[in-house]
């Protein structure tokens, strides 16, 4: 039986509760504290940012900085307007109450500075990071090496050194030194023990937590032990931290000695082990909670600890999350793990994560991020099930979507935050197909309109805005025939529909991106249904290609020319209904021997994260074919390229083969079972640094026939 029926069946009952709760003036919040108008949120947490950093960046420079009259004062200035760019540069967009200077006015302050002869190495750090988040990647770094050494040597605190060195530990892996990144992460972690075993006030402790966080959440559960009792002998370390890491620990161990494998793979010493490390978990974690219930961080790590323990401990995931709002009412991450807690997989169900998500919109805390957790929880649901919103389709999941993205558009005063949940409502109401409300949404959002939105409903942006403008015209219901005709088969009335709609329309009209957009990819469809090959080579509009990531160009000879983003990726697609057997290939060459990239073709495509792909990784030595989804230890097959390989995929029976000039490399891969089995296809490259260049040529598809093997 189908659990659809029954989540909406409990999505019906609990909606019609909580929404009435939801619409009263004010309702009795069910997450603690909601009603609380003095409650600690993100917003007190900043604000002791700002103080935090004033004390660590301004007072550190005071007391153990190399200063001078000659600069101080322009030192100083600079120093406390970093204050702001590290405490509020991170901040998500509603929390950003306080403007941080521009990377430009941030630039012409420690000018002042550096003309007057400033050398401080705090100063030097800071305009490392400025340089480095303004793009100058290369003029930050000797900076920040002259600063890394430089913070040691006067003593100033030992996280801020670690944060330096963090930064340059990038730099090494990306230069692929790992001897210098093996030091640096040394360093880093030298500074880590020694921020652990310093004295802190108590009004800091989070923040010095905060700074450290990263290198304690990739410590290995040996690294991790170590930390804990170089800070438990030291006399001035933070108790409820001490507790807090060994809290960590032991949850890090138990996993260790369970292994990553099913309940049915685990041995009897590993559930032992694991339970046993638990039960120290949850002692040590309650002590903290106990030292500070001010602060969130040991109740949330708790819900993992009552998540793995069941009735084991008998502890529950709930009264944990509560404990932690309490002390921070967004705090994030206690909202993650309790999502996380109530997955079916744990034992939670959709219906449950939905219920909660009403919570959070029942607060009504539109000054933070609590309520916009209902559409987290949305696309929770819809990653974790079908992946194509299909749970939008319910009306109460509408109107509760809608209510949350109209009260927040009305709720903020920053026009971008504004145009982002209309974008959202408008991106919402195309993949419904209420083409009226859309336009009317996009009218109000004008030049502001946020793509993110179209992208998660799984469109090409300016193919649904297109759509939008089209179908709100006299021109829709024959449209919606030709679409009939083209399900049906019938691709000749519905090609020429299209055709007739876009002579009708001014060429400049907004709809016609989407009109010869679609009667390409019409062709295309067309020509698949009769079995030929048909050619993906683009048109002068770049028809019937989407522009997904990356920088293309349409060479003299039609191929297609990709350029990886500063993500090192670069992404065509076509959605052309090409169903659940079909063959992909193309030529694939490297005009650049210096820019080879990972390159691949991309099969079942129903967003960023689901996904096949198969092809050549050429930056390395040693090429190889890959590709996605394969068992583990699989590997690689290596291939030596002379240059312009036609690589192919089969997609057939749910799984794929892999071909390269003919020859099967890769037979009977899975695609993803839980993913519609009829995703798009694509070309590009696949990962990697920015700048890589490939080409492909003489890119076509047909249908698949067995007989073709």
């Amino acid at each position: 039986m189908s659990k659809r029926p029954l989540f909406l069946s409990v999505v019906a009952a609990v909606f019609g509760v909580i929404l009435l709760a939801v619409s009263a003036r004010r309702a009795e919040a069910v997450i603690p504290g909601a009603d609380d108008p003095k409650a600690y949120t993100t917003h007190d947490y900043l604000r002791g940012r700002v103080d935090f950093n004033k004390r660590t960046l301004v007072g550190a420079y005071q007391a153990v900085g190399k200063r001078d009259p000659k600069w101080d004062a322009a030192a100083i200035k600079f120093l406390d307007a970093m204050t702001i760019y590290f405490a509020y540069g991170p901040a998500e967009p509603i929390y950003r109450t306080v403007e941080r200077a521009p990377h430009e006015q941030l630039l012409a302050m420690i000018k002042a500075a550096a003309d007057a002869g400033c050398d401080d190495p705090m100063v030097d750090y800071c305009h490392g990071v400025v340089l480095q988040d303004a793009g100058q990647v290369d003029e930050a770094k000797p900076l920040i090496e002259k600063a890394a050494a430089g913070l040691a040597e006067r003593k100033y605190p030992p996280f801020r050194i670690a944060a330096a060195n963090a930064r340059l530990t990038g730099y090494a892996e990306r230069a692929k030194d790992a001897a210098a990144a093996k030091h640096l992460a040394a360093m880093t972690w030298m500074n880590g023990v020694g921020t652990v075993r310093s004295k802190h006030d108590d009004r800091d402790i989070r923040y010095v937590l905060e700074a450290i966080d990263h290198t304690v959440i990739n410590a290995t559960a040996e690294q991790l032990l170590a930390l804990c009792k170089a800070a438990e002998a030291s006399p001035d370390a933070n108790q409820w931290l001490v507790n807090l890491l060994y809290g960590r620990y032991e949850v890090k161990a138990a996993w260790q000695a369970r292994g990553g494998g099913w309940a049915n793979t685990v041995t009897d010493d590993g559930w032992k082990s694991f339970f046993d490390h638990l039960s120290k978990a949850r002692d040590y974690l309650t002590k903290a909670q106990q030292l500070r219930p001010d602060l969130p961080e040991a109740a949330t790590e708790m819900i993992a600890v009552a998540m793995g323990g069941g009735s084991r401990l008998n502890e529950k995931e709930r009264d944990w999350f509560d404990r932690a709002v309490k002390a921070q009412l967004d705090y994030y991450p206690a909202y993650h793990s309790y999502v996380w807690s109530i997955y079916p997989r744990w034992g939670g169900s959709h219906q449950e994560m939905f219920k909660f998500g009403l919570e959070c919109l029942q607060t009504q805390r539109f000054d933070t991020y609590v309520p916009y957790r209902l559409m987290v929880i949305v696309e929770n649901i819809d990653t974790d099930s079908s992946n194509d919103f299909a749970i939008l389709k319910d009306p109460q999941v509408q109107t509760a979507v809608r209510q949350l993205l109209t009260q927040s558009y009305e709720k903020v005063t920053d026009p971008q935050q504004k145009a982002f949940y209309a974008s959202y409502q408008a991106a919402i109401a195309w993949k419904l197909g209420n083409y009226r409300e859309s336009a009317d949404l996009l009218d109000k959002v004008g030049e502001q309109l946020e793509t993110e939105p179209f992208y998660k409903m799984g469109a090409w942006p300016p193919g649904a805005v297109s759509q939008v403008r089209v179908m709100t015209t006299r021109h829709a219901k024959a449209l919606q025939e030709a679409e009939r005709n083209a399900q049906e088969g019938e691709y000749n009335p519905a090609l020429l529909a299209y055709l007739d709609v876009s002579s009708q329309l001014p060429q400049d009209h907004p709809g016609q991106i989407y009109l010869k957009h679609r009667a390409k990819v019409l062709e295309i469809e067309k020509d698949f249904a009769a079995g030929k090959w048909a050619s993906l080579k683009p048109d002068a509009n770049f028809d019937p290609w989407e522009l997904f990531t990356g920088d293309w160009k349409v060479e003299k000879d039609g191929s297609l020319r990709g350029t990886s983003d500063a993500e090192g990726k670069a992404l065509l697609l076509c959605r052309a209904n090409l169903g659940e057997a079909y063959e992909l290939e193309g030529k694939i060459d490297f005009p650049d021997p210096e820019k080879r990239a990972v390159v691949a073709l991309f099969m079942q495509w129903t967003g960023p994260r689901q996904y096949r792909a198969a092809g050549l990784n050429a930056t390395n030595a040693v090429s190889t074919v890959f590709v996605t989804g394969a068992p583990r230890g699989a590997g690689d097959i290596v291939r030596k390229l002379k240059g312009g390989e036609r690589v192919g995929v089969r997609v057939h029976e749910g799984k794929y083969d892999v071909l390269v000039d003919g020859e099967a490399v890769f037979t009977g891969r899975e695609l993803n079972a839980n993913a519609a089995q009829n995703g798009f296809v694509g070309i590009g490259i696949y990962v990697g640094t920015p700048g890589r260049v490939v080409q492909f040529k003489d890119v076509q598809v047909r249908r698949f026939d067995p007989a073709n093997k």
